[in-house]
């Protein structure tokens, strides 16, 4: 999309009609990625980063939310927030700890302390997984600083300044997408990762550093998402995707047997669907905001 088109959820206005989005306009016409060796069957799965608030002393503190104790604290927790507090999203540990079992013993699961950008990188060096999802805040760029745009990760060290580290848009388009050559699938399980700015025909968002680096496919967000609904729709999107359901499902009018793997753009459109139409889903977690 692009104009006053770029960043609308287009599937809402065009619920019976597949739609895929495009980074960049140079991304749809270029050549198909070339893998060097055979992709492991694999995945590299990061989630509930573990942040610190920093006093005025230098001292850190957690800055964990007690699953039991969220609805207290806040309402609804989404997966964006400011720069100067990330609160831990209780979600995203359960989300991460289901979809590494999809992949049983060829997953690496960096939870908490080890979500680091450094284990991070380690993990996608020692082979091509088919898919690496991030579970996370997502922040935007600015005007300005467009490739700021980024994903909150884990402080490696103690030590005074910012709470968390993050993989930003400029790492990926400065040497960090080329980690994601090969991948089938990347997942940007955060607030706002496919919204950025516009130069030319191009968003600077996530999305184009991890596309031109060589990934196959992005799943991301054009909008704030809660944490609690995004952990539900990403269980039912892999169970779809990896055919990991017990009776048939329909989609788009084509009725998938028990068992059956779907095509990506389908498994996210029953998993979409089944979000908000559930009523059971509905009663426990309200409206959630997915097209």
């Amino acid at each position: 999309p692009d104009g006053p088109l770029m960043g609308i959820p287009l599937e809402m206005g065009l619920p019976s009609v597949p739609i895929v989005y495009a980074a960049s306009g140079s991304l749809v016409v270029r050549p198909e990625a070339v893998q060097d060796g055979p992709a492991s069957r694999g995945a590299v799965v990061v989630g509930d980063p573990e942040y610190h608030d920093w006093t005025s002393d230098g001292g850190a503190t957690s800055g964990f939310v007690e699953p039991d104790r969220a609805s207290a604290i806040l309402p609804v927790l989404h997966r964006g927030d400011s720069d100067d507090q990330l609160d831990r999203l209780p979600g995203t540990r359960a989300e991460a700890i289901s979809i590494a079992d999809h992949f049983g013993d060829a997953a690496t699961l960096l939870l908490g302390a080890e979500a680091t950008k450094s284990r991070l990188e380690r993990a996608l060096s020692e082979g091509v997984p088919r898919v690496v999802h991030l579970a996370s805040h997502g922040l935007l760029g600015t005007e300005q600083s467009p490739l700021r745009a980024r994903i909150a990760l884990a402080r490696q060290t103690s030590v005074a300044g910012s709470s968390y580290e993050a993989l930003t848009l400029e790492d990926l388009l400065s040497g960090w997408g080329e980690l994601f050559d090969g991948v089938e699938l990347v997942v940007l399980s955060a607030c706002d990762t496919a919204s950025g700015f516009r130069r030319g025909g191009t968003v600077m968002a996530l999305p184009l550093g991890l596309l031109a680096g060589g990934a196959g496919s992005v799943l991301s967000t054009l909008w704030p998402v809660a944490d609690d609904a995004t952990a539900l729709l990403m269980s039912r999107f892999y169970g779809n995707w990896l055919g990991r359901f017990d009776e048939s499902r329909i989609v788009d009018g084509r009725v998938y047997a028990a068992g059956t793997p779907m095509p990506k753009i389908h498994a996210l459109r029953e998993a979409q669907h089944w979000l908000r139409t559930d009523a059971g889903v509905q009663e426990a977690h309200g409206n959630a905001p997915y097209g």
